[in-house]
């Protein structure tokens, strides 16, 4: 069997100045066609930049017998399932977690002694994966038993 020698490919590439085409404006032709044959201009949307996300209210309340209840919530774009970070100065919330409902709030509860050797600023934090919020405080302090 012998085979056929192909006949060569030609082919001539061009080159052409730019600078005198459009340039993109932002705006894109979208026909609609219940609207006729007017063209619609519809702008083009940035996509939302991220914002770190925001601890707000955050607050601890005395619940009684040195039983306090911490609580906030988190604005972001999506806050549902954030992770907020306890620190600061009461070792009984020092590296504790919580996990934000889909509003963006929680809450955690902590005891610590009534006699005034435990207590001080409380701080937490939380991410969204890329940025780091600013860091919040509130401060606890025991009313005392008689």
């Amino acid at each position: 069997m012998t085979r056929a020698r192909p006949t060569p490919f030609r082919s001539r590439l061009t080159l052409e100045a730019l600078e005198w085409r459009d340039q993109p404006s932002g705006l894109e032709w979208e026909p609609l066609t219940n609207l006729g044959t007017q063209p619609v201009f519809v702008a083009l949307a940035d996509a939302p930049a991220n914002k770190a996300p925001e601890i707000v209210d955050f607050d601890a309340a005395e619940i009684g017998n040195g039983h306090f209840l911490i609580t906030g919530r988190v604005v972001d774009e999506t806050p549902g399932g954030r992770t907020v970070t306890f620190g600061g100065a009461v070792a009984q919330l020092a590296g504790k977690t919580v996990v934000t409902d889909e509003d963006g709030n929680f809450a955690i509860t902590v005891r610590i002694k009534t006699d005034g050797t435990e207590g001080g600023t409380v701080s937490a934090v939380t991410t969204d994966g890329e940025l780091m919020s600013k860091e919040v405080l509130t401060h606890l302090s025991a009313t005392p038993t008689p």
